[in-house]
């Protein structure tokens, strides 16, 4: 005779929580920030998210150019950061070693002693989807510093190495993902042991760290408006938004974590070395993609014979050892500036170098400099004159098992 289990009636019923952040602080540009981390556990799912945020910057130094504010919910497992912290659930003498602030941390809410989650989440997304395999984001401010929102043809830009063709080694790399697609259609192209048992029809629990999941993603584009100079009762320009943000899609939690919202203004910047349009570069058969080559891995990618048409006052400009991919201009286009003398005032990055030790981010000029954050306003004498507030409430339903049992007073 089969035996049924059934769950008590206290685990099985879904009851309603509806927690509520108010947010508040102060932000500065191209920085990454924490805005709120909520714990989520197995078997709850998020029914409603919304965020009502108003931001408003210090006097900025250009009218004319505008900003992006944006934000990211990402779910956190505790897998994601430490697959050995799933011993807290079936053991109570897990230690905190290593898991503490050494600290305190005001951008991440945090008091020294106390369990670091929401550094060691933030730490875990920004590795995950803010910087390359390798790369280390440069700070500000005590935070992770966001690329530039602008994307160009610069994009790919590398050095040459002595004896390295970047296009012979493409085409490498196109012959050895021949064998991998066809193993990938085959189903077989997880060449570890879990794959191997999968085969013969084992289901194994995975052992590797995991990767947070986006949730929600937002952007919101603004103009300068006119405002007035605090100081000195001067007209001025600043930044501002006015936000409100929902999520009303069911997400179901399968194990414990946290839902970790990020947030950064990235200013729209212009690359000042970078002096005339690539448009001026094409010429010849090739430079116009040929139909019957568009398929072959690395064709697109080319040297830069000589600088000085482009660029101009970048730091290292001798070095002529650099490659591009052509298909990035068609991909992602360039900046357009016809009057860098006369025009209107620009924030301008200038973090790109060509330098013989120059890193790839730096090649390519992916973050502005500390200073190029300073331009932005009126006055960057301390942080309070170079920062952007912000005030608000992040909103819940999480449907689970949890519920308010406090006594109510008279």
């Amino acid at each position: 005779m089969a035996i049924q289990v059934v769950q008590p009636g206290d685990t099985r019923t879904r009851t309603t929580r509806t927690p509520n952040f108010p947010i508040a602080g102060t932000i500065q540009p191209q920085g990454v920030y924490p805005l709120c981390a909520v714990p989520v556990l197995p078997g709850e799912t998020l029914t409603r998210m919304q965020t009502r945020i108003r931001l408003i910057s210090k006097p900025i130094a250009h009218p004319l150019v505008g900003s992006w504010y944006e934000g990211w919910m990402f779910y956190v497992k505790l897998t994601d950061l430490d697959r050995a912290l799933g011993e807290m659930f079936i053991r109570d003498d897990v230690s905190t070693d290593g898991h503490t602030a050494a600290a305190t941390k005001a951008r991440f809410f945090t008091t020294a002693g106390q369990i670091d989650w929401v550094q060691k989440c933030y730490d875990r997304i920004i590795e995950a989807y803010f910087v390359n395999e390798g790369e280390t984001a440069p700070t500000i401010d005590g935070v992770a510093m966001a690329k530039l929102q602008n994307m160009w043809w610069g994009q790919n830009l590398v050095f040459q190495e002595v004896g390295q063709d970047p296009a012979e080694e493409m085409q490498e790399l196109q012959d050895g993902l021949d064998p991998y697609q066809m193993a990938r259609m085959m189903g077989m192209s997880e060449l570890t042991y879990e794959q191997y048992l999968k085969q013969y029809g084992v289901q194994t629990v995975k052992t590797e760290i995991g990767k947070p999941e986006v949730l929600r993603y937002w952007r919101s584009w603004t103009q300068p408006t006119n405002a007035i100079d605090p100081a000195t009762g001067a007209p001025s320009s600043a930044l501002a938004w006015s936000e409100d943000i929902k999520a009303e899609k069911d997400i179901y939690f399968r194990e414990p974590g946290f839902l970790v919202c990020l947030q950064t203004v990235r200013p729209k910047f212009y690359l000042p070395q970078l002096t005339s349009s690539m448009v001026g570069e094409l010429w010849g058969f090739s430079d116009w993609f040929p139909a019957h080559q568009l398929k072959q891995t690395g064709y697109g990618v080319k040297p830069l014979s000589s600088l000085d048409g482009l660029f101009q006052n970048v730091n290292g400009d001798a070095a002529r050892n650099l490659w591009y991919d052509r298909s990035d201009f068609l991909s992602h286009g360039e900046q357009f500036v016809n009057d860098w003398t006369d025009g209107p005032r620009l924030p301008t990055a200038n973090g790109i170098s060509f330098a013989a030790d120059a890193t790839r981010s730096q090649q390519r000029g992916e973050y502005p400099l500390p200073t190029d954050i300073d331009g932005l306003f009126k006055s960057s004498a301390t942080r309070a004159d170079k920062i952007v507030y912000y005030e608000g409430i992040c909103q819940m339903t999480i449907r689970g098992h949890i519920q308010d049992q406090t006594p109510r007073g008279a």
